[in-house]
This record gives structure tokens, sequence and C-alpha cells, in this order.
């Protein structure tokens, strides 16, 4: 058995954690909604009227991934091409790779070739299997919100252009072009009109659905099990949301398997994700904020993307106040699940439920992120009415809604056009701290901006005490110091998240927060033995590099062992929390169990433990990637005879994929011990050696072991209802373990000396299964069942029990 690190976060959500997100559900029904309170340019995006006209006559394959056809650019002298397939950025790690990727990791591409006619040009794409509004999903259809053609640029920027656009679709398909839907059977779908993008999808046996609104048509297009509830909604949340301002808008809602983002706007279209709305209760409510801004983007009159991503974070921003999740959760913050939910980031459509201005998906895929890159509209709203006062960005989008251009609009509310683009220069990723220190007379407020030397000048907003200050900070990193002439109370740097940074020490002073917890570590069903852990974990709020522990633990060696110990965290940061590199340093005091090996009455013993660990899997579930190494060293004394022990032990473990749903997953480790304390030896079996035979079936004082394992995810982002949950992943297990100790003492019966044996060595196989829900449609939570059995040992071994071993895992074997 291998034990918890200090510290370790419950794999799963315990009943702890359950209670408290139902509770959180009955807050949320009867919580009130409330009305909210009333340099350089980038590189344009063209206005109308766009003097640009491009002609497409394409076809997509049955295929679903290719597309062939020809482009006609009447001022080809203008215009350069670029792949947009090319450019789509790959996850930086295998949680992300698992929710982009429904298969292999793939490239697509974009090939064209000039014909004799100078504006004539014939392409083929080929898009890559790929979720979200990127690719093909096989069985679900092709999702590209652009891309599909080779991507004009005018002097290396996204231009407005006027399409003319007829594209065959594949028999029995139902195709969407931005605003327009049509069946394979009625002929080629053709759209015209200005846009930066020709967004498309073409669905398999797709279903079209038509609501005549008020507030103009709605187009539902999707496939496979009806969603009412999920329809209504949406209609609903378009109603509520569009500004009685604006034409009707013939907007089409495109249903798509997306993992990383809720919406992707394109013009006329929206891709929805098929979980927007898809929780417990009342929690869909959660979602609605950015489905209606996603509706907003998509439908509102303006031709330029991000100024109508801008105008639909106003409007957004006027609806009904939606009950805070943050809030809601905070007083359940010390369960270790809600802490991670609150803090790490990882919460599939993290920043969209959570309403953060930055983006958590590390993915920047759309067309504005590859080509023109800029800052959220949300960051560009607040520093608008930083710079000129509150309600300036309102001023603002109403000017674009009511038909201005974007001069006139920033004229009429007395906002420079440089000012304007400068804030909406993308910003770099940077560190800010604050720290505050007596300085006679008074204190001194410091803070500081660690960013690359070539980052550029940015606001940062200082809140002390409430009053609140903005410092241009840099170019590259920066210092502020503050004289105050008294002890400020609380001091918070970027209170609104505006600026890229982590917000791990932008804050003062930082309180105390504590985690309790209580999980099993292991359950060995055969034996009917269950190890356990409880933790109380300290941290300053926000801190990703150091925490305090206290634990209580019990396993197979001792009936208790009290743990106090502290961590601290390097390397850069894999998400909001976790850094890759873990140090430790344990004290614990611990009552042997008399029934694992005898004690002679002296049951209590104190030890140590020093110990690092380098993880670079980020995914805890069902990891395809990654490694992990560590090494520990350990050692104590009994107190009651003064014999002592220590060991030193090693582990590495690795995953590495074969295809896009198959893995090798193997680890090797082992260790040498010293000591007559024949708990503190190093054992042959259980989950943390050869599985197939108990914990307590031998010890020793040398060990080595290695495990092969193939894992076969045979459902990925799979949807399936179950009570509170629903059904996403199962994966399927089947490996080999060898071990070989030496100085081996085998387990013997109650009141006998166990039989040494110059080394003992075996074999064994084990067959796993695993699976992950949706917690209430929002937490991805794991559990599996791991069989084992040996095949050979170089000794005769007694297990005890004809049946295999059984383990309940709550996380990914090794």
């Amino acid at each position: 058995m291998t034990r918890a690190a200090p510290g370790a976060v419950p794999p799963i959500p315990g009943l702890l954690a359950l209670a408290g997100m139902l509770a959180a559900m009955l807050v949320l029904t009867t919580a009130r909604a409330s009305p909210p309170p009333g340099d350089a340019a980038l590189p344009p995006i063209l206005q109308p009227p766009a003097d640009l006209h491009i002609r497409v006559d394409a076809t997509v394959d049955a295929d679903l991934r290719t597309i062939t056809g020809r482009l006609w650019i009447d001022a080809p002298d203008r215009v350069q091409l670029a792949d947009a397939m090319a450019r789509l950025p790959q996850p930086p790690d295998d949680l992300w790779i698992r929710r982009t990727f429904p298969g292999p990791v793939e490239a697509g591409r974009v090939e064209w070739e000039a014909e004799a006619d100078p504006h004539r040009w014939r392409f083929t794409t080929v898009l890559p299997r790929r979720t979200d509004a990127s690719g093909v999903v096989p069985g679900r259809g092709l999702f590209a919100n652009g891309g599909v053609v080779p991507q004009p640029l005018v002097d290396g920027a996204l231009p407005l252009v006027q399409w003319e656009v007829d594209l065959a679709l594949p028999a029995g398909s139902v195709g969407v072009l931005n605003d327009r839907v049509a069946a394979a059977e009625t002929g080629p779908l053709h759209w015209e009109g200005v846009a930066d993008r020709l967004a498309l999808a073409v669905l398999p046996r797709g279903r079209v659905t038509t609501w005549e609104l008020p507030t103009g048509e709605l187009t539902i297009v999707d496939a496979g099990p009806r969603r009412p509830r999920r329809d209504q909604r949406v209609v609903d949340t378009l109603a509520e949301a569009w500004p009685g301002s604006a034409p009707p808008p013939r907007l089409v809602v495109v249903e798509t398997p997306s993992r990383r983002r809720l919406v992707r706007a394109g013009p006329g279209v929206l891709f929805l994700s098929d979980r927007a709305f898809r929780l417990t209760g009342p929690l869909w409510r959660f979602h609605r904020a950015a489905v209606a801004r996603g509706l907003l983007e998509a439908g509102l009159p303006i031709a330029d993307p991000w100024l109508r991503a801008f105008v639909a974070h106003d409007r957004v921003t006027r609806l009904p106040a939606a009950p805070d999740p943050r809030r809601l959760l905070g007083w359940l913050s010390w369960v270790p699940q809600i802490d991670a939910l609150l803090y790490d980031g990882d919460l599939p459509f993290y920043s969209e439920v959570f309403d953060e201005p930055w983006p958590s998906d590390p993915v920047a895929d759309d067309l504005l992120d590859l080509f023109a890159p800029q800052a959220p509209p949300a960051v560009v709203a607040d520093r608008l009415d930083q710079h000129a006062g509150a309600g300036t960005a309102s001023r603002v989008a109403d000017g674009l809604l009511a038909g201005m251009d974007l001069d006139a609009a920033l004229a009429a509310a007395g906002v420079s056009r440089a000012l304007f683009d400068r804030l909406r220069r993308p910003g770099a990723v940077q560190e800010l701290a604050v720290e505050v220190h007596r300085k006679p007379p008074g204190f001194e407020v410091l803070v500081d901006r660690e960013a690359a030397p070539d980052a550029p000048a940015e606001p940062v907003v200082i809140d002390i005490d409430g009053d609140r200050r903005t410092w241009e900070a840099g170019p590259g990193s920066d210092r502020l110091r503050i004289l105050l002439p008294h002890r400020p109370r609380r001091v918070q740097v970027d209170p609104d998240g505006d600026v890229h940074q982590s917000r791990d020490r932008d804050r003062w002073p930082r309180r105390w927060t504590a985690t309790v917890s209580v999980f099993p570590t292991e359950i060995a069903a055969t034996e009917g033995r269950l190890s356990a852990q409880a933790d109380v974990v300290l941290r300053k709020q926000y801190d990703t590099r150091w925490s305090t522990v206290l634990g209580l633990a019990t396993d197979p060696e001792d009936l208790a062992r009290l743990t106090v110990g502290t961590i601290h965290y390097r390397g850069p940061l894999s998400n909001r929390r976790l850094r890759p590199l873990r140090l430790w340093a344990s004290a614990d005091l611990a009552l042997l169990d008399p029934a694992f090996r005898p004690t002679d009455g002296a049951t209590l013993a104190l030890g140590g433990r020093l110990g690092a660990a380098w993880e670079t899997r980020v995914d805890r579930d069902m990891p395809m990637r990654g490694h992990r190494v560590s090494a520990s060293v350990d050692g104590g004394v009994l107190p009651a005879t003064g014999e002592l022990w220590g060991a030193a032990r090693a582990a590495a473990t690795a995953v590495a994929p074969l295809s896009g749903r198959l893995a090798l997953a193997g680890r090797t480790g082992g260790g040498v011990a010293r000591g007559g304390i024949e708990h503190r030896l190093l054992s042959l079996g259980g989950s943390g050696g050869l599985r197939g035979l108990p914990f307590d079936i031998a010890v020793g004082d040398r060990l080595a072991y290695g495990s092969l394992e193939l894992r076969w995810q045979a459902l990925r982002g799979a949807s399936i209802p179950l009570p509170l949950a629903w059904g996403s992943d199962l994966q399927l297990s089947a490996g080999v373990d060898a071990a070989s100790l030496g100085q081996a003492r085998l387990r013997a019966a109650p009141g006998d000396a166990g039989a040494p044996v110059a080394s003992l060595h075996a074999v064994g196989w084990a067959l796993g299964i695993g699976g992950s829900i949706d917690l209430l449609g929002a937490r991805p939570t794991f559990g599996g069942i791991t069989v084992a059995r040996p095949l050979w040992t170089s000794t005769a071994v007694d297990t005890g029990s004809a049946w295999p071993e059984v383990y309940l895992q709550l996380a990914a074997a090794f």
C-alpha cells in the first residue's frame, strides 16, 4: 500500500462535499435576484462597409472532414491567405488534451493553389478530429467557427469581407453557415453577407427546431435525444437579454460536444456546448449569464466580432444579478473539494461559471486569438470606467448599438481612440504581489509587478481599505511604494481580475484558510480492510507555495497515526493551485497494530519523513500522459525499547498515449530499510507493490517492483443520466505486476514469528474498471475497482483467501 502524501486532496467528494453542494443548491433556490448598480494602435479589424468581395463554391465530403472548392477574390493583390487550422494551438497537458480531442491528438490543414485566373484559387481543407468549434467529432458532426477556407488577411489583420458562398452538403446532413440553415436535400447551402469568418456546422441526421419570437427568429440545430428544457431556457435567456433597441435577430444555435467552453460565437450562429444547462436542479442558473453573452455576441447587428462581444458584455451586466457562486460556496470552502473547485481553475467552464474576465481555458484557438489577440471585453470595459468614470463603457456600447461607428461612439463617450486601442492590447502574463511594512512614522505598501522585460505597461488597480487608485505598471517588472500614516486594514491589488496573473500574492493580509477532510485511501475488499485518512490543511488564502498539515490515519500497519508536516511547492503553476515540485517534512506518532506483526507490547512509535516529488500529470482522474518521480527517507524509534529503524524509498510513474484512447502506464520503484520493527519495513503486496498479494503477506529489507498497465478509455465525454450525476468516462485496464523482496519475513499465524526467507519474487496480473461522473452535472469525480491475483511466487505463500484481491479506488491505480 502507498500511503497518501501529507495534505493529499481527497480524490472524490465525500458525504460532506455532497451535502455541501446540495446545501448550495438550496441556497440558490431561495436567493433573490437583485439588479446590479447601475499609444500604438492594434492592427485593426476593418470596419464596414467591406469593400473586399470573396466568392466561395465548395463541397463538404461525406467524411465530414474534407472540404474542397474554389475561391474568387476581387482584389487578390490586397489579400494574403493563411492556414488557420495549422495555427490551432495544442493543449499544454493531459487534462486539456482529454477535453480537446475525442481520439488521438491531431492537426488540420488548409492547402491552396492559384489557377490561371489570378482572381481564383483551388483549396482543400482537412479538419482535425477535435471538440469545441475547431474540427470534427466522429458521429456528432463538423463544428468550425472559422478556418474552413484559406483565411484572408489584409496587412496581417482580419478583414471584414463581403462573402458569397455556395456549399454542397453530404447526403442526409443538415448544415449551418453563419445564420443560414439548410438540409442537403434542398440543394447547396447559400449565404451572403459581411463577416470576418465563415462559421460552419454540418450534423449527420441533424434536427432543426425554429421559434418565431417577438425578439426575432431562433433556430436550434442538434441531434440525439431532445432537450426541451434546455431549448426553453435558451429561448427565455434570449428574450431576457436581447436589447429592445436592436433589430430582431435571425439567430442559429448549434449544439456542439464542447468540453472547454460553454459558448463560441460566430456571425449569426452560436456554438453551444451540450453541457450547457445540464446541471442538477437550479444550478443551471450558473450557466445563464454565459449563454446570454454568447447569444448576444452571435446575434447583435455589429460586424466587428470583438466589438460585438464588448456590447454583449455590457448588456449582460445590466441583467438582474444571479447569485454569486463564490459567495454561495465560500462557507463550504473548508471542504477540500469545494476549496479546489473555487481556487484551482480546473472545473469545466470555470471562468464562465465564475464570471471571470480572463478565460481559464489555456487553449486560445478562436480566429481572434490566432490573428488579432486582444484583451477580453470585460477587462477593457472595467479599465474604461477606471480611466474616464463609471458608465463610460456603457455609453460606448450604447453608441455602437445605435449604429455609430467606433470613432463616433468613443467621441460621444468622451474617450480617445488612442486610449481605447491601448486598453485593447492583450495583457502579458505576470505576477502581482503586495506587502505591507512598518516604516516610521507610518506604514509602507509595496506592490511588485513581475513580468517579462518586453511586457508593455498596464494599468493596475490597488484597493486600500475601499480607496481605489490606478498604477500604470511597467513596462516590464516594476515596483510601487505607497506611504500611509496608519496601518491599512486590507490591501487588494487587481480586485476585479483585470490583470492576467495567478493571484496567489495580490492581497494583504492573507488570512489563513483551513480544509478538513476524512476519506478512505484504500479499500481492500477481499481482506475487509479499510485504510483512511483525516487531514486538516492550513494555508494562506490563494497561497501556492506553502501548506501545513495535521493528519490522522489508520492503515494495516498502524491502528492510528498522528502526523504534523509542512509542504513546499515549487516550479511553474500547472493550474492556479498546483506546482510540479513538492517538498515535504513531517513527524508522526503512531500506535502500531499488533495484528500486522507482533509488537511485544511496544506499540508506540515516533518517526519522521523527508521527501520530494515531481509531478507533471494534471488530469487527476484518468491521466493519459505525464510522469511522477519521488524519493523519501524516513526513520524513527520505539521509545519503549529504544529500537531504531530507517528507510529510503524511490518511485517513478509514467503514462504515455499509444493512440487517442489507448495508453500505456508503467511504474517502478523500491527501497531499502533497516531495523527490527517489521511495521516499518518494506511490503511486497498491496496497491503499492504486487497487487495480487495482500499488503501484509511479506515484509523485508530490500524491495524492487514494477508494473505495466494498458488502459483504454472506452467512453469519453458521454452524458448518461444518473441520480444527482451524469456518467461521462469509462476506462478499462489490464496489467502485470512484478516484485522482488530481499530478507523477507512471511506472514504467520497469530502469535507465531514470521518465517524468514532469503528473498521472495512474485508476478501477478491485474484488471481494472474505472469511471468518471459529473457530480451534480458540474464536478468530475472518479471511482474504480481493481481485481488482482498472483501468477507465480518463488516461495509458496498463503494469501488467506481463494478470491483475488479487490481494491476499491478513488483515483487512478498509479
